[in-house]
């Protein structure tokens, strides 16, 4: 049997791409995790194909089809994932639909697919494709618990096309939040018990994984558990690897977990702040774990230990006024942060705030691929789309105007010139279409690499 997995890129990105490129994908910053652990857990009796359209565009070849294909996406990429599924199986070919989205609106996806996965498939994987060779699947498939993470198979990244990716090193240490943001998909996915990979399971992946030594975790939150990430730390530490991954801004209050994150080479963090009110934050579920009055303190942590941030902030909670834009960037320039995201509140499928904006009637009748945290895709309470939206383009011009980035980056002495044009990157963002955050950064993870070697 023939499979082909397919890892859909987000139409606005797609239209770029291939008209400056002749069909040809530009390089990315890293390869989808979750297609190649899926390639990992195919059985080898399959021939098998992988096809990640942030690279390359898929192309169907009626000469040679697949038996059974397999396309994952999240919402903002759905509707591209849906015109891959109807015309594959226009040609009669079999569709698995799975991932965030499809996890959030089986019923919708259904109507695209033979069968659609709900949530993990870690271990259910080999058993769906068994099901397809004997022409006896079933049409929803949903693992029974979550899956313990032991004994992972390598990523096959080996099917992927080498020179695509800026970190073609690309790993999952855990899976889960134990915080229950509003806004956010995770648990509805992965749910809000924290789950990790046995840390001697990780280190052999590494090992065994080629390619340079700057490596991504992909990790909602790689400091969740603490003592297990000290753990971790300590092992990665041997490896003499340069990482960067994403944590919660309350994981600075620990500065041993600072100083042993700093050790094991990283030199890099997202953290998502969200917002510098205790009343939004309240809003986002989020006010336990995030407090405005520390913010200063815990970035200066960060900073104390070596490692860059990339704060991410979120506008159009019903508690913020039309000052918060002001407000926010003014914070993030004085607070020093390296760089910022300024995202439009996006309400997901299987998030809380998308249930009650459902409820309330405030969802704007458009399509999928708006689902991105570039556009406005409801009604705000306090201030009009085009004014949140206008919003957010401000304050992106405004925390990469020349004087900030002047500021932010004549502390980096020998290295300001590659911190300039990482800013410079990130101050080109084609403001009238802000993409999401991989597209953005791919090209200022190449130069910030170079940094990174100079800098272990």
């Amino acid at each position: 049997m023939y499979v082909k997995l397919i890892y859909p890129s987000h139409d606005f990105y797609n239209k770029r791409v291939i008209s400056e490129n002749g069909g040809r994908r530009r390089r990315t910053l890293f390869p989808p995790v979750n297609i190649a652990l899926l390639a990992a857990l195919t059985p080898l009796k399959y021939r098998l194909e992988v096809v990640d359209e942030n690279v390359e565009v898929d192309s169907i070849n009626t000469e040679d089809l697949p038996d059974v294909v397999g396309i994952s996406a999240m919402t903002g990429t759905a509707p591209r994932m849906y015109e891959l599924a109807d015309e594959y199986r226009m040609l009669g070919v079999k569709v698995i639909l799975g991932g965030s989205h499809a996890t959030a609106m089986p019923g919708e996806a259904l109507k695209h697919a033979d069968a659609v996965v709900i949530g993990e498939a870690d271990e259910i994987w080999a058993d769906i494709l068994n099901d397809f060779e004997k022409g006896t699947y079933k049409r929803i498939y949903k693992q029974k618990n979550y899956s313990s993470l032991k004994g992972l198979p390598i990523l096959r990244y080996d099917l992927f096309q080498e020179g695509s990716y800026y970190m073609p090193r690309t790993f999952q240490t855990s899976r889960g939040c134990p915080y229950n943001c509003s806004f956010c998909s995770v648990t509805s996915t992965f749910g809000r018990r924290y789950r990790h990979r046995p840390i001697e399971d990780v280190i052999r992946e590494i090992k065994e994984t080629p390619g340079p030594n700057l490596v991504a975790f992909t990790d909602d939150n790689i400091m969740a558990d603490r003592r297990r990430a000290k753990e971790l730390f300590k092992a990665l530490k041997e490896l003499k690897i340069i990482w960067a991954s994403q944590a919660s801004i309350n994981s600075a209050r620990d500065t041993e977990l600072l100083r042993l994150a700093q050790e094991s080479g990283c030199r890099a963090l997202f953290i998502g702040i969200e917002s510098i009110s205790e009343e939004t934050l309240k809003e986002a579920n989020k006010s336990g774990v995030n407090r405005p009055k520390d913010y200063g303190k815990l970035i200066e942590n960060f900073r104390r230990y070596g490692v860059r941030l990339l704060g991410s902030f979120v506008f159009g909670f019903d508690t913020e006024e039309r000052d918060v834009f002001y407000k926010t960037v003014r914070f993030a320039v004085n607070s020093k942060l390296d760089l910022a995201q300024f995202s439009v509140l996006t309400p997901f499928p299987g998030t809380s705030i998308y249930d009650r904006f459902k409820e309330e009637g405030r969802l704007m009748d458009i399509g999928w691929e708006h689902f991105y945290q570039g556009e406005v895709c409801f009604y705000p309470m306090r201030m009009s789309p085009q004014e949140l939206q206008r919003g957010q383009r401000y304050a992106w011009r405004k925390f990469y105007t020349t004087s900030n980035t002047l500021k932010r980056i004549i502390r980096y002495g020998k290295y300001t010139p590659i911190y300039w044009l990482v800013n410079y990157i990130f101050s080109q963002i084609n403001l009238s279409d802000v993409p999401p955050l991989v597209n953005v950064v791919k090209k200022a993870w190449k130069m910030v690499d170079k940094t990174v070697r100079l800098r272990a």
